[in-house]
Formats: structure tokens, sequence, C-alpha cells
């Protein structure tokens, strides 16, 4: 089911207030499991999702663990959080560091599920039009038409790269071989993306990029009601969201706001 750019986008704001207006990691957990239902309703794939987040479980659980033991002096403060969990060494574990490590976790969970929700299904002509209808300038259109369409690629030619540095038996084992392994990888990726960048800057030059405030699109953006109906709760969620944080207070980890 493909679901309008607008739409989409829509959706990215509501998750990216919720995140920064919620602290709560079980608000936070909340905004997660609707992600995941509106991926699911919305046939938005899960892999790719999980492609996204595994490269980050590591840098997770490193921030996680920090925080465990240093958390923010705001969180130490409050007479629940502040309560000591166990001491390891001159170490002190506290509720506030784990309350505090779900949060930040939790948060670019969110974030990284709400950017695949709007970068699963994107197409450069989406973009393209998207940014004609904003009147955006012609080289920020480009820029991000250009990354759309080439960061995907050169993912892919990374993979290829280091599946061939594999089967020739280059692994780094070490930190010496980690290191020769990586310039391998890097120096032919460097090649790719600069010939990349020269077939585009040619591209465009043959195509008149620049001579008209306009760029061509191959198709139109089209409001469905089932697209109007997302941004329509997408936007209602996004105005409900400060009045339920601010006005009635929830969604707090402190427990003396």
């Amino acid at each position: 089911m493909r679901i309008d750019l607008r739409a989409r986008s829509m959706l990215l704001v509501c998750v990216t207030v919720a995140v920064i207006c919620f602290s709560h990691p079980g608000w936070l957990l909340g905004v997660v499991g609707c992600e995941l239902v509106s991926m699911a309703v919305l046939g938005v794939q899960l892999t790719g999702a999980g492609k996204m987040l595994r490269p980050m479980l590591v840098i997770m659980a490193v921030v996680w663990c920090v925080t465990v033991f240093v958390p923010p002096l705001r969180f130490l403060n409050d007479p629940v959080l502040g309560q000591v969990l166990f001491t390891l060494g001159p170490a002190t574990a506290t509720w506030a560091g784990v309350a505090a490590g779900g949060m930040f976790v939790l948060r670019m969970v969110a974030m990284l599920l709400a950017t695949w929700i709007v970068l699963a299904d994107a197409e450069v002509d989406e973009v393209i039009e998207l940014a004609n209808h904003w009147r955006l300038p012609p080289s920020v259109t480009t820029v991000i038409t250009c990354s759309v369409a080439t960061v995907p690629r050169l993912l892919a030619r990374r993979e290829q790269i280091a599946e061939a540095q594999t089967a020739r038996g280059i692994q780094g084992r070490g930190t010496v071989s980690a290191w020769r392994s990586a310039v391998a990888l890097m120096v032919p990726l460097i090649v790719t993306c600069m010939a990349t960048a020269q077939d585009m800057a040619i591209a465009l030059s043959m195509r008149g990029h620049g001579a008209s405030r306009r760029m061509t699109v191959m198709s139109r953006l089209v409001w469905t009601p089932r697209d109007r109906g997302i941004f329509a709760v997408a936007l209602l969620v996004t105005i409900m969201v400060p009045v339920v944080r601010f006005g009635l207070g929830w969604g707090s980890v402190l427990t003396t706001t």
C-alpha cells in the first residue's frame, strides 16, 4: 500500500515532536509500538528497518551502559530516580541512569523507524515534485534528489567490494589487518564515488540544469482519501502531543514536574 510522500513526511514530523516532548521510557516505548503498528498497517517492510537498526545496536548498548552510571544531573535530583540500584567499584548505578539510558535508546529507535517509513518507498520523482511544490531552490532540490538516488547505489557497491575482499581472503583480523582491509575497501569506493559524481555532472549539464527554476518531473503527486486521512491523523496527534505533555503533565520521567 503506497502512501503519498507528504503524508509520510507528516508522520515523521509527528514522531519527531513526540520524542522531543516525551521523556518517560514507557511513553517512548508506546511511540515505538505505534510506529510498528503503523508500519504493519501501511505495509512497510520491517526487514529494511532491521538493517538500519542493526549497525546501531552496539552504539545503543554502549550509550545505555554508560548512562546507567552517568545519568543527567536533573535526573539524579529527582527523589525517586535518585535511588541507588547497585555499585560497581567507584561507579554507582541508579534508576535515573536506567531511565535516561532507556530514553536515549528509545528516541534513537523511534527516529530510525520514522525515517525508514519515509524512505522505504520514496522515489526521486516524488522528491522532485515535492521540492517544486515547496518552491525550494534548484540547488537544494538537486542535493536531495542526488542523495536519494545515489546513496543506496553506493551502499550496494560497498557490499559488493566487501564480498569481493572476503572472497580474496582480505579480512580484518587484528588492528593492523583491520586498517588494511578498511583501506582496501575505501579506495575503490572513493574511485566509484568520483566516477559517479562525474557521470552525474555530465548528465546534469546535458539536460540543461540551472536553465530553469523548475525541474522536469515524470509523475505528479496525487492526494487520495487515504493519504488525506493519514495526514489529518498525524497532524492531530502532532498538535495533541504538546497538550498532553505540557498541559496535562504526562509523559515526563521526572516525578517533580
